[in-house]
């Protein structure tokens, strides 16, 4: 714990101050076998931005999304399957999910004046946004970390949609076409370096294209119920966002912002969502 991670968010270091300590892990959050006495981390928060910063030690997220996330959270395809249908039942006034894919489709509608949009999703997870975002307009690609998500959004979407199983940071650009939006629901938090995440993804757009950013809100923490024990500043969240450091890290990777905004969503959660717009 002695080394400090490096901002990676365009922070200057000077500016990070501990800000939140868990020695234990939160009452809700999903448990990943992790010994009470192996449980420490620390968000530390940028005096200008307001950004929060993981500290964690090591053993807490080494391999953390290769397996013992979706075992953690899923506990198997079986489950993974329940809560799709879960969420893919939910009444529209309930759903996330909904008002996710309404706002990008009204955003693409917008400035994207093309018959055909190709779409990335990263880091697709039960497959829910990408799936319901199947159309006759949509060709959909799903890159996903974990295999047996991929598996799954292939069999859910009766192989229409183009699930690949890959590491973003790692995969090799050429291998992949140019798309006209690329989505990240709840991805950056997860990523240690997002700069470096969201200048991939540049080479990755065709010109006048449109990412679309959606990310924990580190106003969460006034929830006068659980406070630094939501989900926002659960384990495997390196960063948690505020709209001045989302504002911020898309101007440092040369998007144009075209919408910024801060919801509490019909599942309670506090968020920022964002559009960028690569001329």
């Amino acid at each position: 714990m002695k080394k400090f991670i490096e901002p990676s968010i365009g922070c200057k270091k000077k500016n990070l101050k501990k800000y939140l300590s868990f020695f234990k892990k939160p009452k809700n959050e999903v448990s990943f076998g992790i010994s009470s006495r192996e449980y420490l981390r620390f968000y530390y928060k940028c005096e200008e931005c307001g950004h929060l910063l993981a500290k964690h030690k090591k053993s807490l997220i080494q391999n953390l999304y290769k397996k013992k996330y979706f075992i953690s959270t899923y506990k198997s395809v079986t489950k993974l399957n329940e809560t799709f249908e879960r969420i893919r039942k939910l009444p529209k006034t309930k759903s996330d999910n909904f008002h996710r894919i309404k706002r990008i489709k009204r955003m693409v509608n917008l400035y994207l004046k093309k018959k055909k949009i190709d779409l990335l999703d990263v880091g697709s997870g039960t497959g829910i946004f990408p799936i319901g975002m199947l159309e006759k307009k949509y060709d959909i690609t799903a890159l996903e970390p974990n295999k047996e998500s991929v598996d799954f959004i292939k069999f859910k979407s009766k192989s229409k949609i183009k699930a690949i199983h890959g590491d973003f940071i790692k995969i090799k650009i050429h291998r992949f076409k140019k798309y006209d939006l690329i989505t990240f629901n709840k991805v950056l938090e997860h990523v240690e370096k997002p700069i470096l995440f969201l200048k991939k993804t540049l080479k990755l757009l065709r010109r006048q294209s449109l990412i679309y950013i959606e990310v924990p809100d580190a106003i969460a923490i006034n929830d006068k119920k659980e406070g630094k024990n939501r989900e926002e500043f659960g384990l495997g969240h390196h960063h948690v966002f505020t709209k001045k450091s989302l504002t911020n890290i898309l101007k440092n990777t040369n998007f144009q912002i075209i919408s910024l905004k801060q919801i509490r969503e019909p599942s309670s959660k506090y968020t920022l969502y964002a559009f960028g717009l690569k001329k």
